[in-house]
Formats: structure tokens, C-alpha cells, sequence
């Protein structure tokens, strides 16, 4: 009897473990499951309401140099004003634009979501950084964004930019979102287009990570810590970098007491939704549990940033 009541309490505790292993990992997927749609809804917005506001941003930039090499005066346009207040923006809520509201970026997430989605259907998974040399070398390549911002810079100062211009592939994808696309568009300039987003089908954000101009800038502006994403290392599984494995940026968030912040996040929140212990956070304890709220405020306030310097 002692035997059978003991056996009975063993297999009573193991579905107990079990039961709240399985209502555990239903927590997380309904909450994964819940950030990406709500994710997946505001990029369709933003990618409806303002699809140019990644070139008006950059536009911005580059008049800036146009005008200082010309040695004439910078008028308040819409593309400064635009520029201005995304840079503000940013500079208080970090990288949220480049996560939420960036068209190319959107278009971007959408490609690799159908890519992992058919390679799961064939079962077959390309891991291009599963190799650590990989994600050595992509660290290294990251700089590259920084090389291109700087060479347009020079052509837009030295005023050789326009003739230059058609073989972007930022432009073209402006152009082709605008519906300005016809026979005399840039061949070379699609080719490229076509070949980012090959890239991007099984590099997650391959154009942000290596290529975007307008994400150096950002990368290079100070942000404020209040809302940046942290995490309390002492409460990590050991061995488990969940979060790191899911940045769609590859980076490793900062601990809580640490000060620091990767500059290439752009706060997408798929480290909220990974993490088996719901270790992530934002630095303001108050809300702390309540980022979907955050998400709502940074919505609305960017949406009225971009009705006011007339992107929208």
C-alpha cells in the first residue's frame, strides 16, 4: 500500500510538472502569437499611410549635404522637417520607427516570414549563422551601411549624387511603392532590388543589418535608456540566448545594471515573446508588464510626428 501511494504521488507530481511545462509554453506562444500580430497589423498600417516616410527621412539628409556644398542656405522643407522629427523621435523611444513603421523594413520581415514559412513546408531549414565564424563575420560586415551613408554623403556634397541617384535600390523600391515604375527605370537598380530581397528570404533583415544608410544614422544618434530593452542576466537559463538566436539583428540585449545599449535595435519585440522566463523588459520598472500599452503610446505619437511635418 505504501508503494502503490507513493507510486501515485510520483506520477500526481510529474503531470503537475507537466500541466504547467504545457500551460508555460501556451503562455508564451499566445503571447508571441499576440506581439507579432499586433506587430503585423501597425507595419500594414504605416506601410498604407506612409510608405515614403524612410525616403522623406534620408531625402532629408541628403538635401542637407546638396545645400552645404552648394554653399547655399537650408530651407525648413518637408524632407528636413521629416528628418528632424524622426531623429527626436528616436532619439526618445530609440529604434521603434525601423521595427514598426519602415516600409522597406516591413517588406523585408514579410519576405523572410514566407521564406521560413515554405521552408518549413519542405522541411528543409537553411541556418546561414549557425556557424559562430558566420556571426563573426557578419558583425565585421555590419560596418558596411556606415562606408555607404558616407559615400553618398560625399556624392551629395560634391553635388554628383542626382546622376547617380537612378541606381539605388532604396529609390527604386520608393518609386515602385509610389507605382512610378515603367521602362525607363534603372535595370541595374532592380537587379539590385531583386538580389536584396533574395538575400533577405533567408537573412532576416539582411538590408538593415548590412546596407541601410538611414539605419546608420539612426545607429549613430544617442538614444535615451528609459525605454530601451534590458534584461536581468541573473534570472537567464544557462546556455539559453533565446533572445540573441530570435533578434532578427543578431544582437545581445544589455543587462539591467549594465548602462549599455546596442544601437542596432530597432525594438521589434521578438526578444519579449522568445523568452521562456519573460526576462525581458523595458528600463522604466513602471512599465514593466505593460508594453503593449508602451507600443500604443509609440504609435500614436509617431503617427502624430508624421501628420504634423506632413508625411502622411
Amino acid at each position: 500500500m505504501l508503494l502503490i501511494s507513493f507510486l501515485n504521488r510520483i506520477i500526481s507530481m510529474i503531470k503537475e510538472r507537466l500541466n504547467n511545462n504545457l500551460n508555460n509554453k501556451l503562455k508564451r506562444n499566445l503571447k508571441k502569437n499576440k506581439t507579432e500580430i499586433i506587430r503585423f497589423i501597425i507595419q500594414i498600417l504605416f506601410f498604407i499611410i506612409a510608405p515614403s516616410a524612410f525616403n522623406v527621412a534620408f531625402n532629408g539628409i541628403k538635401y542637407v549635404f546638396i545645400q552645404v556644398g552648394l554653399g547655399e542656405k537650408i530651407q525648413l522643407t518637408t524632407f528636413v522637417t521629416g528628418l528632424l522629427a524622426l531623429l527626436i523621435y528616436t532619439c526618445i523611444f530609440g529604434r521603434f520607427f525601423c521595427g514598426f513603421a519602415c516600409a522597406f523594413g516591413s517588406v523585408s520581415d514579410w519576405i523572410y516570414l514566407i521564406s521560413q514559412k515554405t521552408q518549413k513546408l519542405i522541411k528543409h531549414r537553411i541556418n546561414l549563422f549557425s556557424n559562430q565564424g558566420v556571426k563573426v563575420v557578419a558583425k565585421i560586415v555590419e560596418y558596411i551601411k556606415y562606408f555607404i551613408l558616407f559615400g553618398i554623403l560625399i556624392l551629395c556634397y560634391e553635388g554628383r549624387w542626382n546622376s547617380l541617384s537612378s541606381f539605388s535600390p532604396w529609390e527604386m523600391f520608393a518609386r515602385l511603392r509610389a507605382g512610378e515604375f515603367g521602362i525607363n527605370a534603372n535595370k541595374i537598380a532592380i537587379i539590385i532590388l531583386i538580389c536584396i530581397f533574395i538575400a533577405t528570404a533567408f537573412i532576416e533583415r539582411f538590408f538593415c543589418r548590412f546596407l541601410c544608410p538611414m539605419g546608420a544614422v539612426f545607429s549613430l544618434i544617442p538614444v535615451l535608456p528609459i525605454f530601451n530593452i534590458f534584461r536581468n542576466k541573473g534570472n537567464c537559463i544557462n546556455g539559453c540566448s533565446a533572445c540573441s538566436k530570435r533578434c532578427p539583428m543578431q544582437i545581445d540585449l544589455p543587462d539591467d545594471d549594465s548602462g549599455d545599449y546596442d544601437e542596432n535595435c530597432i525594438q521589434c519585440l521578438k526578444c519579449f515573446s522568445i523568452c521562456p522566463k519573460e526576462n525581458n523588459h523595458a528600463q522604466i520598472k513602471t512599465i514593466r508588464g505593460n508594453e503593449f500599452w508602451l507600443i500604443v503610446i509609440k504609435v500614436l505619437i509617431l503617427g502624430l510626428v508624421m501628420l504634423f511635418v506632413k508625411i502622411i
